[in-house]
């Protein structure tokens, strides 16, 4: 800015005590046009493409690595092979089945349709080794099982649900009985609709087997679901990955952090690394392996679900008449073809009570 001083008439000042301490003046300021904001126009795109690549540049190796690292070990062969294992010919030496290596993406062309369901697993494993995710779900699915096998039942009540003893609870292993007791030792019935700390302390215990039974199965090669990096799980990645976010976008932190990338160097080396960064939690869904063992089984249970959502009435009136009405219709709520089931049952001649 220009400023401009311009002097009034002699005395024409400011007085204290008789005494002039300051002249009055008449302050005129030439105000400029404002100036061009920093980066705009050709060169401000420019720069904006340059780090969008470097973006790119940090992202895309860290998509392929995850995408390698998490490839699949399946036995070698067709789909047939793939789901129940290369066995040797009749005579023939046996030794170690060979395997290929198949990114998750491409696991759907080894798998068919089956109408019986996977044999020696539950429903709720079936369903996290499709999904690779132990979680809530994996649960409800465990309970729906229960439900399946007549160890449990569950009643509408309202907008409530009520579990109950089924005829066949004394049935079940000791482990899935010590687990169930703890939910119908608070009341059997139990009925849900309010947060109830002995319910939620029984879901977490259900969870916890869940994730040791997993972690126990050699289904997967590495990072079975459950026993990974979870954002929000409490684990030290996961901390740091909180924190650097909070760092780079917390209000003080980012003036220095601006500050800091006023070196070129400094900027391409975080314009690379920290989307790197961010990729990784991004992608680590891509990292768990099946062993083949656990493919063979998460391609049976694939082809058991689309049975499923492709069912006809007709399908649901075999299962009832060979008692498996209930067992596949847990399946179903497990494999999230409850709706696909529940048409079908609709469509079919089968009596209201079944």
């Amino acid at each position: 800015y220009r400023v401009v001083l311009e002097p009034l008439a002699e005395n024409a000042g400011l007085t204290v005590g008789g005494s002039i301490v300051a002249f009055a003046d008449v302050v005129t300021i030439d105000e400029p046009p404002i100036p061009d904001r920093r980066g705009e126009g050709i060169n401000g795109w420019l720069l904006a493409a340059g780090f969008a690549a470097l973006g790119i540049v940090g992202a895309v190796p860290v998509y392929l690595w995850a995408r390698k690292r998490g490839r699949n070990e399946v036995y070698a062969g067709g789909a047939a092979d793939a789901a129940y294992g290369n066995l040797p010919p009749p005579g023939a030496q046996a030794g170690p089945p060979s395997t290929v290596l198949v990114a998750d993406a491409d696991m759907d062309e080894l798998a068919t349709t089956e109408f019986v369901p996977p044999k020696g697993i539950e429903p709720w494993e079936a369903r996290v080794l499709l999904t690779e995710r132990c979680d809530n779900d994996a649960v409800e699915a465990w309970l729906s099982g229960l439900v399946g096998r007549e160890a449990l039942d569950a009643e509408e009540e309202g907008k409530h649900l009520s579990l109950s003893s089924g005829a066949k609870r004394n049935e079940l292993p000791p482990e899935d009985a010590r687990l169930l007791d703890r939910i119908l030792g608070i009341s059997d019935p139990y009925v849900t609709g309010e947060y109830d700390e002995k319910f939620a302390r029984a879901w977490k215990a259900i969870h916890k087997e869940q994730v040791r039974r997993i972690g126990t199965s050699n289904w997967w090669n590495h990072m079975p679901p459950g026993n990974r990096v979870e954002i929000g799980g409490g684990s030290p990645l996961a901390f740091l990955m909180m924190f650097v976010f909070r760092f780079v976008w917390a209000g003080w932190t980012v003036s220095a952090f601006v500050g800091a990338l006023s070196s070129w160097p400094i900027a391409i080396t975080v314009g690379v690394l920290f989307p790197a960064f961010v990729a990784f939690f991004m992608y680590r869904a891509l990292l768990p392996a099946r062993s083949a063992q656990g493919s063979a089984l998460a391609l049976q249970a694939e082809s058991f679900r689309r049975f499923l959502h492709a069912s006809e009435g007709h399908h649901v009136e075999w299962a009832w008449s060979q008692g498996l009405l209930r067992e596949y219709s847990a399946w179903a709520v497990a494999l999230d073809e409850a709706d696909a089931w529940s048409k079908a049952l609709d469509r079919a001649n089968v009596p209201a009570p079944a």
